[in-house]
């Protein structure tokens, strides 16, 4: 492990309503998106060697999260970026999340 720090921006867009699936409940989108990210993390790990630059695995991850949600929520995006105003939600090797 190089405890190399690399910040992993991205932002995640995932719309109310669409036409294939109707009206999405906040709470089923996330839980939906989450486990996208989960299943992207996971392959995207499970590929990556000590030699794979940290860079290059981010922008793997951010690929494979976008193709993968954009299967289970029509129109969901993954951007470069957060809109401005919005608070992003900054994940460490540190950060415990609640149970």
């Amino acid at each position: 492990m190089t405890e190399e720090l690399v910040y992993c921006k991205f932002g995640v867009e995932v719309p109310i309503e669409n036409e294939k699936q109707g009206f999405i409940p906040v709470s089923e989108a996330q839980s939906r998106a989450a486990r996208c990210a989960n299943e992207a993390a996971w392959t995207t790990l499970m590929a990556a060697t000590p030699t794979t630059p940290i860079g290059i695995a981010c922008q793997q991850f951010k690929t494979l999260y976008g193709l993968t949600l954009g299967e289970v929520i029509s129109g969901s995006r993954i951007t470069p970026a957060c809109y401005p105003g919005v608070m992003p939600v900054i994940l460490t090797p540190r950060t415990s999340l609640p149970r």
